[in-house]
């Protein structure tokens, strides 16, 4: 039985395969692993890519499925995998050759965690090593910080059995279900930061959703009622946020799902927060500003560009 199982999520995404591959090819402890290969909608192209690298991985189990969201993807390979820890690996990000032995090994060193994440590169441009760095906190129970920030980033390593008491991904979000689980994750064990660097995490590419500011801020809206961080609404989009999400279900495999029952304490602590709601309400002016604002001076500071642009030629 393998020791590790990565999933893959891929859809349209053929410019990073060759170095996707590559990347695995680099990976130190091939022998520990499963590399479930989910493939949304593939290609004639890309299916001739990962055609030409299969038979060098025989770790590596492709699965065909018709487009679906990326957190439908992990829950459909959390399902399917067969080893005690599952990590994610998405295609334009880059491990480093020895990330996963280091997570496991704390996982393993750490029976009371649930989870190993660590620091990470940002970078710009496929391939390159610099960029800006991102050093995540260590994980604190006592500290509020990870049950409303995402610090477990693109390369977290679970196990998989704590599926079994906290459920799967929420397939009602596109952006943020990662940061969800995390809290579920935060909120029912503790977490290990290990301290060596784990890859390099690709930001801005064409048509990443995480560019979608009034996405981002409706999904974080209803997160945050969630969870009761009303110091964190963006007030702007809180009727939207609570029409498309079911605050106290989850959905995963199309169905949804009830949370586990609050504790009176847990009830009461809740409703304690609700008087943050003026922070989020002070706040406001800032937060339609950086939603409705910005983008339209950017839009207008791009055109006067264009404009001198073409007067000058």
């Amino acid at each position: 039985m393998p020791r590790i199982t990565i999933i893959s999520s891929l859809y349209n995404c053929l410019p990073y395969m060759e170095g996707y591959f590559n990347a695995v090819g680099s990976i130190l402890n091939k022998d520990e692993l499963e590399l479930l290969l989910i493939h949304n909608a593939p290609t004639e192209e890309e299916l001739a890519v990962v055609n030409k690298y299969l038979p060098r991985f025989p770790f590596i189990k492709h699965i065909v499925v018709p487009r679906e969201g990326l957190y439908a993807t992990w829950n459909r390979g959390i399902k399917m995998a067969t080893s005690p820890y599952v990590t994610n690996w998405n295609v334009d990000d880059v491990r480093l050759p020895d990330s996963l032995i280091h997570q496991a090994n704390a996982l393993d060193q750490h029976p009371e965690a649930a989870l190993a994440y660590g620091d990470f590169i940002i970078v710009d441009t496929y391939g390159k090593k610099e960029g800006k760095q991102v050093n995540e906190p260590e994980y604190d129970a006592s500290n509020r910080t990870f049950l409303r920030q995402h610090h477990i980033g693109c390369f977290a390593m679970w196990r998989k059995n704590i599926h079994d008491q906290i459920g799967y991904f929420d397939e009602q979000f596109r952006l943020i279900a990662d940061l969800d689980f995390q809290i579920r994750v935060a909120l029912q064990s503790p977490l290990i930061k290990i301290q060596q660097q784990l890859g390099y995490y690709l930001e801005g590419t064409p048509g990443n959703l995480s560019s979608n500011l009034s996405m981002q801020f409706m999904e974080m809206t209803a997160l945050h009622m969630r969870y009761g961080n009303f110091n964190l609404l963006f007030l702007t989009d809180l009727v939207k946020g609570l029409s498309k999400i079911r605050l106290f279900q989850y959905k995963w495999f199309g169905a949804y799902h009830a949370m586990k029952p609050r504790s009176v304490r847990e009830k009461l602590q809740y409703m304690l927060r609700f008087p943050l709601i003026g922070i989020s309400i002070f706040n406001f002016p800032r937060h339609w500003a950086r939603k409705y604002l910005r983008p339209y001076l950017s839009r207008r500071k791009n055109i006067s560009a264009l404009v001198n642009a073409a007067q000058n030629n």
